[in-house]
């Protein structure tokens, strides 16, 4: 993995923490990781939806 999609998904892991507590609770993240999975993926999928558009 190069640095850069490292870096991204490193920042997409703590947003998903960041907004899964806000909006549930500190903490619920940490103990609901399949919530957390699941933000993972869509986020995945929303970038190469975005990306697919631009070309």
């Amino acid at each position: 993995m190069n640095n850069e999609i490292a870096h991204k998904t490193d920042e997409m892991l703590h947003q998903a923490v960041k907004s899964i507590d806000a909006l549930l609770g500190e903490g619920y993240a940490k103990l609901n990781p399949e919530l957390v999975s699941g933000f993972l993926i869509a986020a995945s999928n929303n970038n190469i939806a975005e990306s697919n558009r631009n070309t």
